[in-house]
Order: structure tokens, then C-alpha cells, then sequence
């Protein structure tokens, strides 16, 4: 109606908005660059389901839980040019990513004084053994009873102790 008679500046006065919000066009779809489909490696390239794939056999190593940061190292030192925002969209594609991080508000409460009571013998075990794979040799490391209670009254205490050191 007052475009033909006034400019679009004054028309912009007038409504109270900026000149800029005034040209805006919207963009169909999203905005940027199209994700890449090939990743480089070495001289040649190869197709980021193959990357994937590799990730794949990476994670399912025994005590393997590499976030994106330590698979993009992992990769790099298999001679693949990749950025780690990139192996971020492919393993979130892939649900490769392990559970982020909890982030608490306010302060946390923590178990205090806490005391595991056994009122039988043997009633409460408990062990952290971790196993690490060293050439031909399997090497057993951090193997100790994190939690055994036993009552006074047990006569087969040594027996357990052995048992447990010869895991």
C-alpha cells in the first residue's frame, strides 16, 4: 500500500524493525555445506560406510571405549585424513557414541559412611579383575578383593584368599 509512495527504509521506521530482518529470504533446507560421502586415506579415498565399518572393528576390541576424540587419533594413525567433527556425525549416525557425560546442577550427595554388613559367611564378594592382552602372554592387572566380609567365626578364610589370588 505505502510501498510505491515512501522508502523501504521509512517503511522500516515505521514498523520498528532493522533493514536486514526487512531483505531476509529464507533458505529452503539446512544451511552450510553437504556432508562429504568419501573420506582420503593415504593417496586414494574410500567411502565413509567403510569408515565406519572400521570404527566398528575398532570398538569391538576387548576394553575398547573410544569416544570420538580417541577414535579420530585411532583413524589418523591408520592414515586416514578425517576431522573430528567428522567421525562425530559418523558415529552419531552409526549410534557408535557411548552415553555423554552427566552434568549435575546444585550440589550432589554422595554416599557417606557406608558399611557393607555380612551377617553369614561369604555373604557379600566382590572383585575387580581386569585382563590386558600383551603379545602371546595374557597379563592379569588390579586383581584384588575390592569387598569380602567375613565374620570372625570363619575357619575357611585362607581357602578364600587363595582362591581369589589364584584368579
Amino acid at each position: 500500500m505505502y510501498k510505491n509512495r515512501t522508502t523501504n527504509q521509512k517503511l522500516c521506521q515505521w514498523a520498528d524493525i532493522a533493514k536486514s530482518s526487512f531483505h531476509y529470504k529464507a533458505h529452503p533446507g539446512p544451511r552450510g555445506m553437504k556432508p562429504s560421502t568419501h573420506t582420503p586415506i593415504g593417496d586414494g579415498c574410500v567411502e565413509n560406510a567403510e569408515v565406519v565399518d572400521q570404527i566398528r572393528v575398532i570398538l569391538g576390541l576387548d576394553y575398547c571405549v573410544y569416544g570420538y576424540q580417541a577414535m579420530t587419533a585411532e583413524l589418523r594413525a591408520m592414515e586416514y585424513i578425517i576431522n573430528p567433527k567428522k567421525v562425530y556425525r559418523l558415529m552419531d549416525e552409526s549410534h557408535l557414541l557411548f552415553g555423554k557425560k552427566i552434568k549435575t546442577k546444585g550440589k550432589r550427595t554422595f554416599v557417606k559412611y557406608r558399611r557393607i554388613r555380612a551377617s553369614r559367611p561369604m555373604e557379600y564378594l566382590c572383585l575387580d579383575i581386569k585382563y590386558a592382552n600383551q603379545g602371546l602372554k595374557i597379563v592379569k592387572h588390579n586383581a584384588h578383593i575390592a569387598a569380602a566380609n567375613f565374620p570372625q567365626t570363619c575357619t575357611n578364610k585362607p581357602f578364600v584368599l587363595r582362591t581369589f589370588t589364584a584368579i
